[in-house]
């Protein structure tokens, strides 16, 4: 099933070069915060699991549900929320797809330069959900079709500026560090 989420907050955006998450052949990915409050978008996204469940069942499954059946959607408020406290109050899933995403402004013009799509801002993503069978396991996840960029946020582990770290040196300062 295909969704379009509300405003999600972008995180480990890999969407114009693909990644590779250990041994895995590199893929396009992302992962998005889904505030808790958003019922919406939580909403679209548990309808979109239970869809996939019920077409996997037959085909996938051998006509029988799993005892378990393992999400992606994970609660942030379990996570390391010292190191991770961006995930306060949201769910977060990571998508993620073999095939380019379309990213684009909120004009429809496509976005080309990649740092203008950056962990932080926030995002409309649409996604397409699958069950699956891998290593035993039974469950849902869901693969990245496209992004829209929707407002600038505070980005992710930002860092200082030179300006903020350095002073300007002047001729009578040592320069030579040896």
């Amino acid at each position: 099933m295909k969704i379009v989420t509300g405003k999600v907050r972008l995180s480990y955006p890999n969407l114009f070069e693909p990644f590779a998450w250990g041994d895995e052949k590199p893929k396009y990915s992302l992962m998005i915060l889904i505030n808790k409050d958003d019922q919406e978008t939580v909403g679209k996204l548990r309808q979109a699991e239970a869809d996939a469940v019920t077409q996997a069942i037959p085909s996938k499954w051998a006509g029988k549900k799993p005892h378990k059946i393992d999400s992606v959607i994970m609660d942030g408020d379990q996570a390391d929320l010292e190191k991770y406290p961006e995930r306060r109050n949201h769910y977060y899933l990571t998508a993620r797809s073999t095939t380019r995403p379309s990213v684009i402004d909120q004009n429809m013009q496509p976005i080309l330069n990649p740092s203008e799509v950056y962990a932080g801002c926030y995002v409309r993503v649409s996604l397409t959900s699958f069950a699956y069978v891998y290593a035993g396991k039974h469950g849902v996840s869901f693969a990245l079709n496209n992004l829209q960029k929707m407002t600038e946020g505070e980005p992710f582990g930002a860092t200082s500026s030179p300006e903020d770290d350095f002073t300007p040196l002047n001729n009578t300062q040592k320069t030579d560090l040896i």
